[in-house]
């Protein structure tokens, strides 16, 4: 029969949590509700922007992009990534709502 050591177990765990593929979907789910309105607060004092909110998001969402790609720290880049990604899905979603209504009536 094969046991299991807990030593190994929570290496293997601990090495997950700290991969950045997951430190970016934590960052999207956790770190976007709090940051966002923040965002669409600054985003609406900018005249152009303060008026087409799902190009402001877009804008904003490629500018943390930019300063995500310019972060030599691992942990910091995958979290500005999910809340890049973040933005940008709450951007497109407008046109992707519309889209599957119209699909589903």
């Amino acid at each position: 029969m094969a046991t299991i050591k807990l030593e190994n177990l929570t290496s293997k765990f601990g090495g997950m949590l700290g991969s950045p593929e997951v430190i970016a979907v934590a960052a999207a789910a956790f770190l976007t509700p709090l940051v966002s309105p923040y965002v669409t607060k600054f985003a609406a004092k900018v005249p152009f922007l303060g008026q087409h909110y799902t190009m402001s998001l877009i804008i904003i969402a490629f500018l943390v992009f930019i300063l995500a790609s310019k972060t030599s720290h691992v942990a910091i880049r995958a979290a500005l990534i999910g809340l890049a990604g973040a933005f940008m899905i709450l951007a497109i979603s407008p046109f992707v709502g519309n889209y599957i209504q119209s699909d589903l009536k």
